[in-house]
């Protein structure tokens, strides 16, 4: 580090953000102790001699934390509070996102994500480009709850419709540069390719996933080969070879040429953080070759990453920044000294073999760099993955060039059927592989992460330290994996409950891989959600409240599938009910339910329920009917639970329960109180004794 100031610049500016965002979410002693910590370090390095890399340490930790700060505050202004407003935006092609938007006429910073069930005024279905306007409420997202969300913040949305007071009037309009190169690259793909070659070979190209089936996503994840959709160092790289393939030996414009299609590239698909961070790596390490200089991988990607952090410091918490930082630490402490290793053991082998195993030290480097994020947001990390890599990657990497000269060179479209064989292929050795017994290693705490940062560390030197100690290190190395084998499952238990943002009251309790919707049957919404439950052609929904339950989506969902209603509480013997019962719907009261995987009951007052308690993971979720005053004194005195979800919010549903989370499914702008109308779908994992929110 002392060689290499930027990377303790890195350190430095990571601590101050790190900080910055425990201090802004009121962790106190958590705070505290990254103070201790950064003192701790900063004293050791300075008094051991490196004063300069203490100095980059305390610099950058005090521009992270200033940075930070600032955005934050910038980002959550916070204009419009579910105000009453006409909106007039342009349709992107990320779906229900409106860009260039006027609220009352005036132009603001970033884009509007509008309800996926908009009505639109008119006789066609909108396109990309066109000009909506509407009167809604508008409310402000909240970027930091329960983490910084920035899969908002990368697609640069603000603002999100909370009701729509009107029909949506649509105008022609015209799509912009970036949108219409994403148009026709579907348009070429879906011509040639089957639905799912389709999805793959978008997502391979651009590093969009919106077009792929979440089965075969899911695949490419528990294999190991999922990096292959996210636009990185593989695809920039095949960029600066397609164009130095015409200009290679006038340096300075070959630098100019490359730069610019690599920046066209990197604006076409959004400029992820990862793409981002590859740009500015080959960007730096293009110029120094170009000026004679030598090239440094470690301080290039610290040169990247920091780079990126000081203009969005928010990246920090984002996963596709986190890995690609990852992989690349991994390359650099991990592959160099096995590559070192094998290169002296294999002298007199052939140069495909050698080839093999240098793949194969490239595979291993980046999973150990992605491991500890892999293990944290994934639930584990692929074991075979290491391999498969070092045969799909050669094919995947021939794919990609054939795809994208086949978009740049029209006429070879006409052979993209042959690349769509390929890729049929590919999904079918995924497929093959995910079935493999003990593919992946599971999420077992942060223990987890921390022996693996520990193992990428102590790779980087192992093959090149004495024989004692490297005995010591094996024995180390091999206590670790003996408790993961411990701790091994092959799918993880995650039992939970989500919540579906239909304007209603519909969630999902999900135990043992079996899931139990709940839901008033109320709107088109829980129409579209039911569906999703179709279990062998019946579906079973516990209905909250039969008054709420809409006679035609209920016969329209009667018309498919065979229907049971489970009512909570009580059933009017009136002409719906009569109708549902002659359309051969089942309709049956309960007032608890009992199974190996949850239980439920109702609170109920005179013979009318007040709540829903819902027991699943040792916790307990509640559901709340609309409140009275005194419902809300009952239930204070008669329930004690996890989680609340209360849809008429007042002012003393927090304070009547302290200790619990509280959600509601109106507008409400505070830290202790969990809107719907901001976070949209959330879900509460549970995952042994810990329960986690996830937007």
């Amino acid at each position: 580090m002392a060689r290499r100031p930027v990377l303790a610049s890195l350190c430095g500016t990571a601590l101050g953000i790190v900080f910055a965002y425990l201090t802004q979410t009121s962790i106190g002693f958590s705070a505290l102790l990254l103070i201790a910590v950064a003192g701790v370090i900063f004293m050791l390095t300075y008094f051991a001699g490196y004063k300069s890399v203490a100095g980059c340490l305390a610099v950058f930790s005090v521009i992270g934390f200033l940075l930070f700060s600032v955005n934050l505050c910038v980002y959550e202004a916070g204009y419009y509070d579910n105000a009453e407003v006409e909106v007039t935006g342009v349709l992107t092609d990320d779906e229900n996102v409106l860009r260039d938007c006027k609220v009352d006429g005036k132009s603001i910073d970033g884009k509007i994500e509008i309800d996926a069930f908009y009505l639109p005024k008119g006789e066609r279905n909108p396109d990309v480009g066109d000009v909506f306007t509407f009167r809604c409420k508008l409310g402000d997202y909240v970027l930091i709850k329960d983490g910084v969300d920035t899969v908002k913040f990368k697609k640069g949305i603000r603002y999100r419709v909370t009701e729509f007071l009107s029909d949506v009037y649509v105008v022609d309009g015209e799509a912009n540069l970036g949108e219409k190169i994403r148009l026709y690259v579907k348009d070429l793909l879906g011509e040639y390719l089957s639905d799912d070659a389709f999805g793959v070979a978008y997502a391979m190209l651009l590093g969009d996933k919106s077009e792929m089936d979440s089965e075969i996503s899911d695949m490419f994840s528990n294999v190991g080969i999922a990096h292959i959709f996210a636009v990185s160092g593989l695809h920039i790289g095949f960029v600066v070879m397609l164009v130095n393939m015409f200009v290679k030996r006038r340096r300075k414009l070959s630098f100019a040429l490359t730069m610019s299609a690599v920046f066209c590239y990197a604006s076409i698909c959004g400029f992820p953080p990862s793409v981002m961070r590859a740009m500015i790596m080959t960007g730096l390490m293009l110029f120094l070759k170009m000026i004679g200089r030598q090239t440094d991988l470690l301080s290039s990607v610290a040169f990247a990453a920091n780079l990126i952090l000081l203009v969005r410091p928010f990246y920090l918490f984002d996963v596709s920044f986190q890995m690609s930082v990852g992989a690349v630490l991994g390359i650099c402490l991990v592959t160099r000294p096995l590559n070192i290793f094998f290169n002296d053991k294999l002298k007199d082998k052939p140069k495909f073999v050698k080839n093999i195993v240098s793949s194969l030290c490239v595979s291993i480097g980046a999973t150990l760099g992605t491991s500890p994020f892999l293990i944290e947001y994934f639930g584990g990390v692929s074991v075979i993955g290491v391999f498969f890599n070092v045969i799909m990657l050669p094919l995947v990497s021939l794919l990609f060039m054939f795809i994208l000269l086949s978009v740049l060179i029209p006429p070879l479209a006409l052979l993209l059927p042959l690349a769509g064989a390929v890729l049929e292929f590919v999904i079918d050795a995924t497929s093959l592989f995910s079935e493999i017994p003990q593919l992946v290693l599971p999420k077992i705490g942060l223990v987890s992460a921390v022996v693996f940062i520990v193992c990428l560390f102590v790779a980087g030197g192992y093959l090149l330290i004495k024989n004692r100690e490297r005995v010591m290190l094996s024995l180390m190395l091999f206590a670790t994996l003996f408790c993961c084998c411990i701790f091994y499952d092959i799918k993880p238990m995650v039992n939970g409950l989500t919540y579906f943002d239909t304007g209603g009251s519909t969630f999902a309790v999900a135990c043992d891989n079996d899931e139990y919707l709940f839901c008033d049957l109320k709107n088109f919404y829980d129409y579209e959600k039911a569906e999703e439950f179709d279990k062998d052609g019946t579906i079973e929904l516990f209905v909250l409240n039969y008054e709420n339950i809409n006679e035609n989506v209920a016969l329209t969902l009667a018309q498919k599938y065979k229907l049971r209603l489970f009512v909570i509480g009580l059933i009017k013997t009136d002409d719906k009910y009569y109708s549902l019962i002659k359309n051969g719907v089942e309709i049956k009261r309960l007032t608890s339910f009992n199974s190996p995987d949850f239980f439920f009951s109702t609170l109920q007052y005179l013979g009318s329920p007040v709540a829903v308690n819902i027991n699943f993971s040792n916790s307990t979720f509640t559901y709340v009917y609309p409140l009275t005053s005194f419902r809300l004194e009952f239930l204070r005195k008669n329930t004690t639970s996890d989680f609340y979800f209360v849809s008429n919010f007042s002012e003393e549903t927090k304070s009547a329960f302290p200790s619990s989370l509280v959600f509601t499914s109106e507008y409400v702008v505070s830290g202790d109180i969990y809107s719907t109308q901001l976070t949209g779908n959330f879900t509460l994992s549970a995952n042994g004794g810990k329960i986690t929110f996830i937007k």
